[in-house]
């Protein structure tokens, strides 16, 4: 549910932390500590797509993000809301 997702977005926040100038590697650390690899790969080895996090815990994000560094900051805590609300992944690449 929404409320669901909210309450757990405020838990991660309170986890992770919210100051700006360090957001993006307390991002990274948890996914590390969450044994998630995190990778940047070209677009078309995700359909295009900005990102996709698999089920054998690998995220693949779009390369073209390390130039943009608050946008690589919303997909990849965007990914991270699918991962702790548990949802279906796919296998898009091997």
């Amino acid at each position: 549910s929404l409320d669901r997702a909210r309450k757990r977005a405020r838990e991660l926040r309170k986890s992770i932390g919210v100051e700006p100038e360090n957001l993006l590697t307390n991002l990274l650390n948890y996914f590390e500590e969450k044994g998630i690899n995190v990778e940047a790969v070209p677009a078309e080895e995700i359909d295009g797509h900005e990102a996709r996090l698999r089920a054998d815990g690998n995220l693949f994000y779009d390369e073209r993000l390390d130039k943009k560094p608050l946008r690589k900051l919303f997909v990849l805590a965007h990914e991270l809301g699918h991962l702790d609300l548990e949802h279906k992944f796919a296998n898009y690449t091997d």
